[in-house]
């Protein structure tokens, strides 16, 4: 069963955000809690986003989760990226 530590938590609600099953619930503008816990499935999305570490899961070991960098971006790069995807379609007269 995910467990939330409050103590730890900094209301940032990003596993409000990235849960598939809507365990998590917000109360106010910054304040996590866990709603639904048997509908947990294990994805492991929230305890990935979760930067104080304040989730746990017993199926979901700390071990098993490596740190992310962080990725700066520069703006002129990502621009340059965005205009450079191209998508074309091409429709047909026929009927749908």
């Amino acid at each position: 069963m995910i467990t939330l530590d409050t103590n730890l938590c900094n209301d940032c609600l990003e596993c409000v955000g990235v849960c598939p099953n809507y365990v998590f619930a917000a109360d106010g503008p910054a304040s996590a809690r866990v709603r639904y816990p048997d509908q947990c499935c294990a994805c492991g999305h929230c305890i990935a986003v979760c930067g104080p570490d304040a989730l746990s899961h017993p199926e979901l070991p700390p071990e098993q989760f490596e740190p992310l960098p962080p990725v700066t971006i520069p703006a002129e790069a990502l621009k340059t990226l965005f205009l450079s995807r191209r998508s074309i379609r091409h429709y047909t007269a026929d009927p749908v």
